[in-house]
């Protein structure tokens, strides 16, 4: 905007006849103390060294299941003495009760998972990480298909087919081998198709499991009811009081630009905020289950300054348009 000429200044004590000019300098002043006003209340926060490194959901739908670990890891870091929630077995959880299918690597609701997992306990990161890096099986869909041919081979009575194939597993060293061979048959027996992967996962965690003394209220909010003004209020006073929420987003804007429309819903943790004095903008910063690398985003996010280890900020008015969801443990 051009600086108005000295004509434009009404003389003192008289109403100015050039209401043009007059209305400039009026947004001026009024963007000005909007801009202040933004900056304050734009307070640093950043829970990137409490949460360790950005997960990945490989090829599943678990983004809901990934960031309500990271909400769980959060609220119980003390408790948990620095260990991670596993975010496979938080979405085994919710498979197992909420599924219409044990097997499913599709989406959730976030509340639910962190309600079911606070009910049946929260097997560490550690344990998972040790487990998943048994062998090359492939993906974690391709593991949870494993997981049900196993369980189909034996309900036949399949016993040539199954020890062909549980030999097979053993020469790649994968994740069954985790456990000893007696176990896992014991579990195939005591279970049924729709608790066997939890009964696995169990195997796995052992005597790990953690489960909180009392559970926590998980609260929610949606666009739809109360608005994205408010939603973006309530991460405003989480992030303030040290807190981290879960978003649901459209979140074609990080691969395609900010202009992208509003598709492909997904749902990552937001786990800090800044002021970017270089832009005059608010910013947050997502932790996408995408991976700890930037490769893949637009280039508007891919730069070093707006992408780190697989952690996104994003401006203000970008996830305003974007969001839709929200939760959080109340702190």
């Amino acid at each position: 905007m051009d600086r108005p000429g000295a004509a434009a200044y009404p003389p003192p004590g008289r109403c100015p006849t050039r209401l043009p000019a007059c209305f400039a300098i009026l947004v001026f002043a009024l963007g000005c103390a909007s801009t202040a006003d933004d900056r304050a209340a734009c307070q640093k926060a950043d829970a990137r060294e409490a949460l360790g490194p950005v997960r990945f959901q490989d090829d599943t739908s678990w983004c809901f299941a990934f960031a309500a670990a990271d909400l769980l890891t959060y609220r119980f870091r003390t408790e948990l003495k620095g260990e991670r929630v596993s975010d496979v077995y938080t979405a085994l959880t919710y498979t197992q009760m909420y599924a219409g299918d044990p097997y499913s690597d599709a989406g959730g609701l976030a509340r639910l998972t962190i309600e079911a997992a606070e009910r049946r306990g929260l097997c560490p990161q550690s344990v998972e990480e040790e487990a998943l890096q048994r062998g090359p099986l492939g993906s974690l869909s391709q593991k949870l298909e494993t997981l049900r041919l196993l369980k189909t081979l034996y309900d036949r009575g399949e016993t040539a087919a199954l020890d062909r194939k549980l030999e097979e597993l053993a020469r790649s060293h994968s994740i069954v081998t985790a456990v000893p061979r007696d176990q896992l048959m014991k579990a195939l027996r005591d279970s049924d198709r729709w608790t066997f992967p939890m009964v696995f996962a169990d195997l796995l965690c052992g005597s790990n499991r953690y489960k909180p003394l009392k559970r926590d209220r998980v609260k929610s909010m949606i666009k739809w009811v109360s608005g994205r003004r408010r939603m973006l209020a309530a991460i405003d006073q989480q992030l303030s009081a040290g807190n981290i929420v879960a978003i649901g987003y459209y979140s074609d804007f990080l691969l395609l630009g900010p202009s992208a429309p509003q598709q492909n819903r997904h749902m990552s943790s937001l786990v800090g905020r800044r002021w970017n004095a270089g832009r005059n903008q608010c910013e947050y910063l997502i932790r996408n289950s995408f991976g700890p690398q930037c490769l893949g985003y637009s280039d508007a996010f891919r730069t070093p300054e707006n992408c780190q280890s697989g952690h996104i900020w994003a401006p203000r008015s970008i996830l305003e348009k974007n969001l839709f969801s929200l939760t959080y443990i109340r702190p």
